[in-house]
């Protein structure tokens, strides 16, 4: 009997795509991996022996689509057949992969310290990621097959996310702000055959541009429409004393320009287009318009365009504190 973990149970799962010359190499190191219970691996409508090859691992069981679905519905397909509480997906061209890589990135979501864990291959493209996205601006997602996870968080992820490559960048999201977060490692020995090689140079290409459109279309819409409520009411709040900081500046400007007189102020900004006798339509309604607005009514306008935005800057204030307090 395979050894487990508590109450805890892990299934592999391998979507394969004519992968026969590539998938025995990571069967052989999953189906020899003790906290898997079982290693499921989808055949997306392949049409070469990919098959047969996985009938040649006892532990593994080959579920076969009769057309290519994509990587998405075969994922989803293989979590339905599971009975674990955790899941490992597991690219089937991945190269490089040991049980001791396992075993790291399994232990952090064993021990209910994040929600998923996921195993990156590029090191260089990792500390650029960790210092300048993950700490700064958090916009370029991780991006890897190789990823522990429970059912619960799949189950919770919208159905538009388990299509073509939206995956990742969805389970990103979704463990981020909906689960118990997620974290990454990077291993030199992991490598994945390249797009260009496996379907050629132009048909490669195709797909990697396809890939990018559809995980910035998804990265888009994720944190655009799918944030946590929470997070949106921040967002309206600190844009709304954003709003509030400008429109007390501009109340701030006509209390000046009251102080010095409307037609003073209007010579200052455009003295010099002025004094070379142009002709500016905007100025001239300005000029007439100045010459009807008295100061004491400008003055006003000023004064309860600063009232009413400082009130309105200290209420979004006090509101994006109690949101941030509250994630706490």
């Amino acid at each position: 009997m395979r050894k487990q973990i508590g109450t805890k149970t892990i299934t592999a799962i391998v979507p394969a795509y004519n992968e026969a010359g590539r998938i025995g190499t990571v069967l052989s190191v999953l189906c020899s991996y003790p906290r898997f219970k079982e290693v499921i691996v989808v055949d997306d409508g392949s049409t070469d022996n990919t098959a047969a090859v996985v009938a040649k691992f006892p532990h593994a069981r080959c579920i076969q689509l009769h057309h290519n679905y994509g990587k998405g519905e075969a994922l989803d397909r293989g979590v339905r057949e599971t009975t674990t509480d955790l899941i490992f997906f597991c690219d089937a061209d991945i190269t490089g992969l040991t049980h001791r890589i396992l075993e790291q990135i399994m232990r952090p979501v064993l021990k209910r310290t994040v929600g998923m864990s996921i195993a990156i291959q590029n090191r260089r493209a990792y500390f650029l990621n960790y210092l300048f996205v993950t700490k700064v601006l958090r916009l370029v997602p991780v991006l890897a097959g190789q990823r522990v996870l429970s059912k619960a968080l799949w189950s919770k992820l919208p159905r538009w996310y388990k299509q073509n490559f939206r995956i990742e960048v969805g389970l990103n999201f979704y463990s981020k702000f909906y689960a118990n977060g997620y974290q990454y490692r990077a291993f030199s020995e992991l490598g994945q055959t390249v797009k260009e090689r496996k379907y050629g140079l132009v048909r490669g290409l195709a797909h990697r541009l396809a890939m990018t459109f559809d995980i910035m279309a998804a990265q888009i819409k994720l944190y655009a429409l799918e944030v946590p409520q929470t997070i949106k009411a921040r967002r309206i709040a600190f844009f709304g004393a954003l709003g509030n900081a400008v429109g007390a500046l501009v109340g701030a400007a006509l209390i000046w320009i009251a102080r010095i007189g409307p037609l003073a102020a209007l010579h200052q900004f455009f003295a010099h287009r002025l004094a070379e006798g142009h002709t500016i339509y905007f100025v001239d309604f300005l000029t007439r318009s100045a010459t009807v607005a008295s100061k004491e009514l400008i003055a006003s306008i000023g004064i309860a365009i600063v009232l009413l935005n400082v009130l309105g800057l200290i209420i979004n204030i006090r509101r994006v504190v109690s949101l941030i307090r509250a994630r706490r």
